[in-house]
């Protein structure tokens, strides 16, 4: 797979060829000179990148990178310890069901309050959206401790 760029000096309608190493060190020079990008275009960058075909996965993409910023929030405040604490890997797996059942059953309580419109204790710093992304980081560290990648 190549990355195409446009040449005005030569022939404008036909776009010049990256080979796939010559895109990622033109992308990695690009990031490191540029202080921050948004999601959509690393969304946009993954989707073309890894030759994705469906339209819904670069917005997945995107909101996997949400997850990710979240994600690296948390690490900062809570360091890795917080999830590895117990002495064997089988712990660390069960010490994140555990924290990754208590997020669904607190998805399902919001979800169900949403529909009944019933009122109730509230979290006003957690949405629906915020407990989505945290099962999905859960997941993430999940995958992580099994295959021995969490650090």
């Amino acid at each position: 797979m190549t990355i195409q760029k446009i040449t005005q000096e030569e022939h404008p309608e036909t776009p010049e060829q990256f080979s796939a190493q010559e895109a990622e060190a033109k992308i990695e020079e690009i990031l490191l000179a540029t202080p921050r990008v948004s999601s959509s275009f690393l969304a946009r960058i993954a989707f073309k990148g890894l030759d994705l075909t469906e339209p819904i996965t670069q917005d997945t993409i995107k909101v996997m990178l949400e997850c990710a910023k979240l994600f690296d929030r948390k690490q900062s405040d809570y360091g890795s310890r917080n999830i590895a604490g117990w002495p064997t890997k089988e712990l660390n797996i069960f010490g994140v069901a555990v924290r990754l059942n208590d997020k669904i059953q607190r998805l399902g309580n919001l979800v169900l309050k949403q529909i009944k419109g019933a009122a109730g204790p509230r979290v006003d710093d957690e949405s629906l959206e915020d407990t989505a992304r945290d099962i999905c980081n859960y997941g993430a560290i999940m995958e992580l401790l099994i295959t021995d990648r969490w650090k």
